[in-house]
């Protein structure tokens, strides 16, 4: 399966801004936030802020980076 991101800007009280659209295929899989410093140690990683469906989602939420990310978007079956 084909991963793609698509950067997107996300809107909200928080300063965690950039984001990407994960697809698989045609299909919008999540939605990730790139923490910003007020998450200390976790800046610059990325959370899973939504999937879609029945997508299993990892218990910390969390990649750090996208190659992270985009091996979990793989392993996950459709």
């Amino acid at each position: 399966m084909a991963v793609e991101f698509k950067p997107v800007v996300l809107h909200g009280r928080s300063r965690d801004s950039e984001g990407v659209l994960v697809f698989g295929g045609q299909q919008l899989m999540a939605v990730l936030a790139r923490l910003s410093s007020i998450h200390g140690a976790q800046e610059g990683q990325w959370f899973i802020e939504a999937t879609f469906s029945e997508i299993p989602t990892p218990v910390d939420r969390v990649f750090a980076d996208l190659d992270a990310a985009e091996a979990w978007a793989r392993g996950v079956e459709h």
